[in-house]
């Protein structure tokens, strides 16, 4: 949105949602020949659940795997 001009260097935006978020951007850059920006993103989040990730003592790829391991 910077680059085709609806957002300025100094303009901030409001998303309304649960969290009101605040999005801005904080600073522009360059990451190598390329022009970036540095944004700041503000609002609240909540937990909604909690989770346990375990591997079984027998799995075979503990350590996962990928498609090319099995084809």
């Amino acid at each position: 949105m910077l680059g085709d001009g609806r957002l300025s260097p100094a303009s901030a935006t409001r998303v309304e949602s649960l969290g009101a978020t605040l999005r801005a951007l904080h600073a522009e850059t360059a990451v190598g020949p390329y022009p970036a920006v540095v944004p700041t993103l503000r609002g609240q989040g909540w937990i909604t659940g909690l989770a346990s990730y375990v591997v079984d003592a027998d799995d075979p790829f503990p350590e996962g795997y990928t498609v090319r391991d099995i084809w």
